[in-house]
């Protein structure tokens, strides 16, 4: 039944209306003035506001006034009735909200038409509101089970998911909780960009999803990682269908692409009696897969708890250590067979830790490129490199030439050629006398993203070295492709060349290769007079060992500089060396 307030201060017209609408079985109210209407529409929120314009205390005009300011009275229909006609008047009763507006006298007919009329648009008008509501209900519902951008449940979707299943199978059923990191895929936004790694996310979500069969269940829980859910322990024919599944290519914008997951696995009620525990436990299994280096599967077990509060341990530590100037550079020295002089050294990086002794780069630079210090750390090297090479280039070997690593994250960051200009202007260091080496294992990632990047750095001066050789690819047409100014020879292929005859000739093929192709050439890894005798007979340029000289702290390598910038190949032996600090 609606509700209907009558404001009217003659009491024959109001008395007249009221049995008229209490005979169309209208519940009707009655005010006598404005201000005692006000008080009804706000006590009882009418369906529907019937108000003579002309009365004491407070007119029409000020009622329309006062229920506008109400944001619940405001939105109450309102018919004005008066005796006076007249088109302002009409104007000024529309544009403080009044609906509709009747003349006296009026026809009953007349009067009843504009309330049914005015009262069906008011139903009409709830029943959008009502079905606008339950729109956005539906809208946040979704949004707080399912991710925005792939489309899949969400954490919150899938502990319900997982609460449903654990209850259909009892205490004694078995759950596997799968844990899928994508490895290195920060560089597929580094390389092609953000919204190309977005619809790489949302191709993975759909094979996701058409993997997933009755009782396995499927959530991106964060960035790129998602979780999967399996009734019952999963099988090895289900793991390695899934991988090989999940490792055929994409293509996403004619680009056809690869990628590899690190998966941690946890197993309920065993490792956790509900989802966030067994969450936890699994992820703490993928990042232990990733620090094994990715592409591989990883079970929980409780040791990894400790080994993941040591890593979270260390890389707070490490995002302090810059600041706390926990860095030092080492050099080591790389000697001219020919020239028989010390043209240059290798930089390399050493965490001196104020509670743990000195930290081994293979375990702390893996955790700066995941937290991203790796730019402030390698912007460092580099700075504080250049600044010590200049000193040594006025010692009196003005083309010292220094060579620094560069990880993945550091090539193929997109200004990577601008923040090495930057800090060569600021130290005032000759871009040719900089060597940057580069492993094959990073320039393979994204070969046509390499070559254009390699093109730049060649144009701005900068000299190319290929790390480690013969222990990534290893492919000449690699070698063919790449500008690249200098190889290295990696120790494996060094050591014990005396008496091993394999490795004897894969040097010497490598150095012959080398010379066609005009790279000049590093051994790496020299450390007996046999090895350096082999290598000055097959004409290699350069070396570096702890025969000539381990890596050393800045001053020590000033004072061993000093003694030893031009020594006999012949003659040198470790007693040159002068007592390291």
């Amino acid at each position: 039944m609606s509700k209907i307030l009558i404001i009217e201060d003659e009491l024959p017209i109001r008395a007249n209306i009221l049995e008229l609408l209490e005979a169309e079985d209208f519940e009707v109210l009655e005010a006598a003035n404005g201000q005692e209407g006000v008080n009804l529409a706000k006590q009882h929120q009418p369906d529907l506001i019937l108000c003579d314009i002309m009365m004491p205390i407070l007119n029409g005009y000020e009622v329309l006034k006062l229920l506008q300011e109400d944001s619940e009275t405001a939105i109450i229909p309102v018919i004005l009735l008066t005796a006076k006609a007249d088109n302002l008047d009409i104007r000024r009763g529309m544009q403080l909200g009044a609906d509709d507006y009747l003349t006296k006298p009026c026809t009953p007919d007349e009067l009843l038409q504009a309330v049914e009329m005015r009262l069906a648009k008011q139903q009409a008008l709830k029943a959008r509101y009502v079905q606008a509501i339950a729109h956005v209900e539906e809208q946040l519902n979704h949004h707080l089970n399912y991710d925005g951008l792939t489309a899949l449940p969400n954490r919150l979707q899938l502990r319900e998911q997982f609460d449903r299943l654990t209850q259909k199978l009892g205490a004694t059923g078995l759950v596997t909780v799968l844990y899928l990191g994508l490895d290195r895929f920060h560089r597929i936004n580094e390389t092609w960009g953000y919204a190309f790694g977005d619809r790489l996310l949302q191709a993975l979500a759909q094979r996701l999803l058409s993997w997933v069969k009755p009782q396995k269940f499927i959530a991106r829980i964060y960035d790129d990682q998602f979780a999967l859910i399996l009734a019952d322990r999963v099988t090895n024919d289900e793991i390695r269908e899934l991988v090989n599944f999940l490792g055929q290519s994409f293509r996403i914008e004619e680009q056809e692409i690869f990628i590899s997951f690190s998966i941690g696995i946890a197993f309920y009620p065993d490792d956790g009696a509900i989802l966030d525990p067994l969450l936890q436990n699994a992820l703490l299994a993928m990042r232990q897969a990733k620090l094994l280096g990715g592409n591989q599967i990883q079970f929980y077990n409780p040791n990894l708890s400790l080994n993941c509060r040591e890593y979270l341990v260390l890389e707070t530590d490490l995002r302090s250590a810059l600041s706390r100037n926990e860095f030092e550079l080492y050099y080591q020295p790389q000697l001219c067979l020919k020239t028989q002089q010390i043209v240059g050294a290798e930089v390399l990086l050493r965490w001196h830790h104020s509670q743990r002794g000195l930290i081994s780069p293979k375990t702390f630079l893996p955790i700066a490129e995941e937290i991203e210090a790796i730019f402030p750390i390698g912007d460092w090297v580099l700075e504080t490199a250049t600044q010590q090479a200049k000193l040594w280039q006025q010692f009196g070997n003005p083309e010292f030439r220094i060579a620094v690593n560069l990880s993945a994250r550091q090539f193929f960051h997109p200004q990577l050629c601008q923040r090495l200009t930057q800090i060569l202007q600021k130290t005032e260091f000759n871009p040719q006398c900089l060597e940057l080496e580069l492993t094959e294992n990073v320039v393979v990632q994204n070969p046509e993203v390499a070559i254009a990047i390699l093109g730049s750095l060649k144009d701005l001066g900068f000299k190319v070295a290929l790390d480690d050789f013969g222990t990534g690819y290893s492919s000449l047409s690699y070698l063919q492709r790449f500008a690249f100014n200098i190889l290295k020879i990696d120790r494996c292929f060094i050591e014990q060349i005396a008496c091993d005859a394999k490795n004897k000739a894969l040097t010497t093929a490598i150095l012959q290769m080398a010379r066609q192709l005009e790279l000049q050439v590093v051994a790496e890894g020299v450390e007996t007079p046999e090895e350096l005798d082999f290598l000055k007979q097959q004409d290699c340029d350069l070396v570096q060992g702890h025969f000539i000289c381990p890596p050393l702290s800045a001053p020590d390598f000033d004072n061993w500089l000093r003694q030893n910038s031009s020594v006999s190949v012949l003659d040198f032996s470790l007693e040159s060396l002068p007592e390291i600090r």
